[in-house]
């Protein structure tokens, strides 16, 4: 009976020593395997804050609650969505706009897929979610504690400033998920100062239109944005696009009280003539002119049927001079922006 107790104490020891040492070696081994994935992260997290750097100098601070605070909730090439940390109003950032581009917003959304693939395919996270699954405690709602081997625990919940995983659990169908939660490594603070610039680039642009001097439009581009090649096809959608985008309105208002055209589907637009396409005919000398970029102006629909085929009086003439323009006008001071709609 003795020996029996001696084998079986020796036994006990054995299995100690062997659970120890395989303990060790997962150990050793899972530390290794943090070491290879923990710079990998950190130089996307550097990349990521460079890159969020130059977004947050198109972002002023939140318009409901004046928080400067937000993190990227989605990205694409060609927009990107983001929230206020306070009061959650989401807002949206497009990669092209009529003034200017904003260069990051593709890389971003580089970075953003690298660092959730970098995560979601590492072995560290699948034996997390292994782990979790298995041993989640179903009864309770509780994830389970973390043995202490499983240092990959530490790894994403405490060592990385960012909580990239959180766990759900929905009791109706007893189903365990683990989120990468990508956004949070997005956190940015508002800084506007290329907003400011492009303010002022564009209140540049509009003394220049005001300015009654204005130099002759090239014969390419009184070639390419006459009225017969802007009526059809692209061109006619590029210039009402691009009205939309700068909140540009109908200069006539007599019909329609000089509605935004953002308000309006591009059907509802139309091109006027200054000097109307009726007295051009009567008048051959003017035929060349009629078409011209300088003589056309963009306006709703309503208002240009109202006109009668009469040309335009005093005060329309003097606001689409003074402040509205003619396409001539636009393609002059904006035709970089005008093309990029496109």
């Amino acid at each position: 009976m003795e020996q029996f107790y001696v084998l079986l104490f020796l036994g006990i020891i054995f299995l100690f020593a062997w659970l120890q040492k395989s303990n060790s070696e997962d150990k050793i081994e899972l530390e290794k395997k943090i070491a290879e994935l923990e710079p990998i992260l950190d130089k996307l997290e550097s990349e990521i804050e460079s890159l969020l750097t130059h977004l947050s100098k198109y972002v002023y601070s939140c318009k409901k609650c004046q928080n400067n605070r937000f993190y990227v909730t989605d990205t694409k090439d060609s927009k990107l969505q983001y929230s206020c940390f306070e009061c959650g109003k989401n807002y949206e950032l497009k990669t092209q706009n009529a003034f200017y581009t904003i260069d990051c917003i593709p890389l971003i959304n580089i970075k953003w897929t690298k660092l959730y693939n970098t995560i979601q395919r590492s072995d560290e996270f699948e034996k997390l979610r292994l782990y979790m699954q298995t041993s989640y405690d179903f009864k309770s709602d509780n994830a389970p504690r973390w043995s202490h081997n499983y240092g990959i625990y530490d790894f994403f919940y405490n060592k990385r400033k960012i909580k990239y995983i959180s766990h759900k659990y929905r009791s109706s169908s007893k189903v365990f998920n683990l989120h990468i939660n990508t956004f949070l490594a997005f956190e940015f603070k508002s800084e506007g100062s290329m907003l400011d610039k492009i303010e002022e680039k564009k209140s540049r642009a509009k003394m220049g239109k005001l300015n009654p001097n204005r130099p002759a439009l090239s014969k390419t581009l009184e070639k390419e944005w006459n009225y017969k090649s802007i009526t059809r096809g692209k061109k006619s959608v590029i210039i009402k696009d691009w009205a939309k985008t700068t909140n540009q309105k109908c200069p006539d208002g007599r019909k329609c009280g000089g509605v935004r055209f953002k308000e309006l589907i591009n059907s509802d637009i139309a091109y006027g003539h200054i000097l109307s396409q009726d007295f051009a005919k009567q008048f051959p000398h003017h035929h060349e002119q009629v078409h011209h970029p300088d003589n056309l102006y963009l306006t709703c629909k309503s208002c240009n049927s109202s006109l009668g085929g009469n040309n335009a009086n005093k005060e329309l003439i003097d606001r689409i001079k003074n402040e509205s323009g003619t396409i001539g006008d636009w393609l002059r001071n904006y035709i970089n922006e005008i093309k990029s709609i496109s």
